[in-house]
């Protein structure tokens, strides 16, 4: 279900409301930019830290948006 939500695997019935918002349409990565992201369990974290500071860390290291490939 949550791989459905996150937009990376379709769904079979039902919908995707974000703050009241349908975005079934969306693609993954318009998604993620609204917020939602999938993290497998187990990969990318780091054990010492609470669900909210993994988070935290993972927010941080995104690129702000609109700068992603303007280097290329």
């Amino acid at each position: 279900m949550l791989k459905a939500i996150a937009g990376l695997i379709g769904k079979r019935v039902g919908s995707v409301i974000l703050e009241g918002t349908p975005i079934d349409h969306l693609p993954p990565n318009i998604r993620a930019q609204l917020g939602l992201a999938y993290i497998p369990e187990g990969r990318g974290i780091f054990r010492s830290l609470t669900v909210l500071e993994n988070l935290t860390v993972s927010a941080r290291m995104q690129p702000p948006r609109g700068e992603f490939g303007e280097g290329f």
